[in-house]
């Protein structure tokens, strides 16, 4: 059984300001997220990287040359519902309506089938799996069952991958609850998400990170929202994940797509 990495990337408009109801002309701006995916296509090309990135129906209309291009590059190009809309909480026919808008777009865009779904902001509706497997999803990745204010129960969902009915769930990494992604190693150092990988790889068989692709890119500093919002973003943050790929490869550890971690593990 081979132990997969996996980077992925949520694809869609730059929200901190409205997170933190700060008016903004930046806010919801879609460029942030194109230039860094230009930029991680380049990084992957030159590393051999193939990763998965969750692309809103929002997204995949205005940029669809960068969502095709994802896709000639060999990513696996998956869905992060239409508009960025939190699902939980809504009643079903919304669901369905969000997520297969999503789906649509970002298949029109791509030109090959959508086959994996991430909830925006990790938030899931008890219907979700139900509404996926109508929709002819393979897998999610909403859970990331980790301590975050404010979603405390998460930490009580299942770690490792797992079916739920037709679906196959593969959720984010974490290690006993502690979230080791794109915040967290941008606050709290490289070396945290690189222990945080190999302990994953250790209790799981994969270790599965989420970033956004807006973090690779110089965001604005807008007054009202915290700067540990964009603490590291732009080349830095490029470069600690390129350190990161170079470090876990000489560990041994290979690099896939959330497909490719499915395929290792559910043999």
């Amino acid at each position: 059984m081979s132990s997969f990495v996996c980077l992925s990337f949520d694809v869609e408009g730059w929200d901190p300001p409205l997170i933190y109801g700060v008016p903004s002309e930046h806010s919801l701006s879609l460029e942030y997220s194109a230039v860094g995916c230009r930029l991680l296509l380049g990084l992957f090309e030159r590393l051999g990287v193939r990763s998965t990135f969750f692309v809103t129906g929002t997204f995949a209309r205005a940029c669809p040359d960068v969502v095709r291009e994802l896709a000639v590059r060999g990513h696996d190009v998956s869905c992060h519902g239409d508009q960025h809309k939190v699902l939980k909480g809504l009643p079903r026919v919304e669901v369905y309506a969000d997520v297969k808008s999503g789906k649509e777009s970002v298949e029109k865009a791509s030109r090959v089938p959508v086959s994996g779904f991430r909830s925006p902001r990790n938030m899931i509706n008890p219907c979700l799996y139900d509404v996926l497997s109508e929709l002819s999803f393979a897998y999610d990745s909403s859970v990331h069952p980790a301590f975050i204010p404010g979603r405390l129960t998460e930490v009580l969902k299942r770690p490792g991958i797992h079916r739920v009915g037709k679906i196959v769930e593969v959720p984010s990494s974490t290690v006993f609850g502690l979230p080791i992604s794109w915040w967290w190693m941008r606050n709290l150092g490289l070396w945290y998400t690189k222990l945080g990988c190999e302990a994953s790889l250790m209790l799981h068989g994969y270790a599965l990170l989420y970033f956004h692709a807006w973090e690779f890119t110089d965001v604005p500093r807008v007054k009202g929202v915290p700067g540990h919002m964009t603490k590291g973003t732009g080349a830095q943050f490029l470069r600690d994940v390129e350190s990161l790929v170079v470090s876990l490869r000489k560990r041994g550890y290979g690099f896939g797509t959330i497909p490719d971690v499915i395929a290792s593990q559910m043999r």
